[in-house]
């Protein structure tokens, strides 16, 4: 665990150096009323690296009352409040600072405690996907396509993928298991691991100290029966292409996946069931393109594709079209790491 902190008489440009070299894990701040707290949170945030905060007693009122006006508030304004609500955790000393902070209702992820090394921990524990490894990816998305298969074929996978999922070790299997719980792909990765005849590594993480993700989304399985967008559009292209409930239903999958992105709502458990049904789902794959290509969500569909290729391996034999990958395809991805999908 590398912390790097940052206190009130400490420069930007040494900290910045020091970030670039040590990749620190946490950024712990010991300041709040400092314009150079705005740059290293700021720093921090687009690094994705969490962010403790302490205080030291610099919010309790009679602190902030003082030259509120002409000092207090340009900065509440400007950035104070801003890296309140960002911190991960606020690490205070005393009940009553606690009791300050939770009433004014910025930040709910305040620790009264003195035992730093377990908030780090915490922290840590309440963001594991920032602290993926590509090996770590690589077993996860080696554990899904062979907990999501039903044939041999459909489950086979790399010898080098499979030497990879014997070989990590305790802190990546629990790193995983946070992960797959938040992604409620437990039970596929589960599957996956007794596919290869192991005993399941993968450590109890129900009931372990984390915080509420700052990530809001819905980890339910994709939604297929309706479509969340141009559903009046879909029931006359439906009609008119005289489309089988297969076609259907993939259509509405591939429709509510891309709205589910868009809107930076959607979990790897949707995901996976989008490539569970384009992979085991006999269809007419000239209807469904005709019918996505109508309503104009070919282009959304294909990056889509292109994703299930890339991270669980759907194979081009059961795309229903070439997959696409450009730029907005890159975006797609980095909207789904921004919410810690994949």
């Amino acid at each position: 665990m590398k912390v790097l902190h940052f206190n009130t008489n400490d420069k930007y440009k040494d900290f910045k150096q020091k970030f670039n070299a040590e990749k620190p894990d946490i950024v712990h701040i010991h300041d709040v009323w400092s314009f150079k707290v705005c740059c290293v949170e700021r720093y921090a945030r687009k690094n994705r690296v969490p962010i403790v905060l302490s205080p030291g007693r610099q919010l309790m009122p009679w602190h902030v009352q003082h030259h509120y006006f002409i000092e207090k508030l340009p900065m509440i304004i400007l950035f104070v409040k801003r890296l309140i609500q960002n911190a991960e955790a606020i690490q205070v000393n005393k009940k009553q600072e606690k009791d300050v902070l939770i009433e004014q209702g910025w930040n709910e992820r305040v620790e009264h405690t003195n035992q730093i090394e377990e908030l780090y921990k915490k922290v840590m524990d309440s963001n594991a996907f920032l602290y993926f490894t590509e090996r770590e990816k690589k077993v996860e998305n080696t554990l899904l396509r062979l907990g999501l298969s039903r044939d041999e074929d459909s489950a086979i996978v790399t010898t080098d993928s499979v030497s990879l999922v014997r070989e990590i070790g305790p802190g990546s299997w629990r790193n995983i298991a946070i992960h797959a719980y938040d992604e409620n792909i437990t039970d596929v990765i589960i599957t996956g691991i007794r596919s290869l005849l192991m005993s399941s590594p993968l450590p109890d993480v129900t009931n372990i100290a984390r915080f509420k993700s700052t990530i809001i989304k819905d980890n339910s399985p994709l939604p297929i029966d309706t479509p969340l967008m141009k559903r009046n559009l879909f029931n006359e292209v439906a009609d008119e292409k005289h489309a089988k409930q297969e076609e259907k239903t993939i259509t509405i999958a591939l429709i509510n996946t891309i709205y589910l992105i868009q809107k930076k709502n959607i979990s790897r458990r949707a995901l996976a069931d989008l490539y569970t049904l384009l992979r085991f789902t006999n269809y007419n794959e000239v209807r469904l393109e005709q019918m996505l290509q109508i309503m104009k969500l070919k282009k959304p569909a294909a990056r889509i594709l292109q994703i299930l290729s890339e991270t669980i391996g759907l194979e081009e034999g059961f795309m229903p079209f070439e997959p696409v990958n450009d730029k907005k395809t890159q975006l797609m991805k980095k909207t789904l790491n921004n919410i810690n999908v994949q």
